[in-house]
């Protein structure tokens, strides 16, 4: 997907960001989630009622899970008042195999443990395992367990992490798009060659090295978005045997 070819009703999908810790800080998914969010809107208003197919690098950033996501790897194994592992917000309700809904956490009027997380030990119970005598983790580093495969019972931890719901856990970037009906796909770690978007950045900035030297940030700004808006869709589709620079080169930079 590159986001520079939507633009709609003065608006485009682009963001101009000035990353650095004294600037606008760094590009984090939050900002990747905004973005899209705006993608997609321009997206419906010049495409009502069809649906896109949005394709990411393989990126850390691409595959941040959301603040509420189910994950085992900090979850207490009793009772507790505990929610995500950041400290944010309440983790999300569990999905049985059967498609019934679980809660993880006792109702905020329960006797015992009012507005508790449940821990591993009941998550687990109310699944149907019987957790005689499994530890919450049988090793300090949860890659090491006595059975990391997908189907080991070596501790509560790691059956908890390999039941489907777990194990499906999706990206909050890739949960927004499939929400909205569309499509999101990532490329695979592969050499960029291979890869049209980095095809892409590098043709862009071949055109920018060509700009005369400027430290105006005005100037610089100016001549990043002439390189990005110069690249044909052309050399992007042949990613594999691009083209030769002189080939769509064809007007000089700012």
């Amino acid at each position: 997907m590159i986001f520079k070819t939507l633009i709609f009703a003065c608006r485009e999908a682009r963001i101009l960001f000035k990353a650095g810790r004294n600037r606008e800080g760094y590009f984090e998914n939050e900002n990747l989630l905004e973005q899209t969010k705006l993608a997609m809107e321009i997206f419906k208003e010049k495409h009502p009622g069809d649906q896109m197919l949005i394709l990411f690098d393989n990126a850390t950033t691409h595959q941040a899970r959301a603040k509420d996501a189910l994950s085992a790897l900090k979850m207490p194994l009793r009772p507790k008042l505990w929610i995500t592992k950041n400290q944010t917000c309440r983790m999300r309700n569990g999905m049985l195999r059967n498609g019934e809904m679980q809660a993880f956490y006792y109702p905020d009027n329960d006797p015992d443990h009012p507005g508790h997380f449940k821990g591993m030990a009941t998550l687990l119970e109310e699944r149907g395992f019987n957790i005689k005598g499994l530890k919450a983790q049988c090793k300090t580093a949860f890659a090491d367990c006595n059975d990391p495969s997908p189907t080991g019972q070596c501790c509560c931890r790691r059956i908890l992490y390999n039941e489907p719901d777990f194990a499906q856990q999706k990206g909050s970037l890739q949960e927004l798009i499939e929400k909205e009906g569309h499509i999101c796909d990532f490329y695979p770690k592969f050499h960029p060659e291979l890869n049209f978007i980095e095809q892409y950045w590098g043709a862009a900035k071949y055109t920018y090295r060509l700009s005369p030297p400027s430290s105006r940030i005005s100037d610089m700004e100016k001549n990043m978005i002439h390189a990005l808006d110069k690249v044909p869709l052309l050399l992007i589709r042949r990613s594999v045997h691009p083209l030769e620079p002189s080939q769509w080169l064809t007007t000089p930079p700012l």
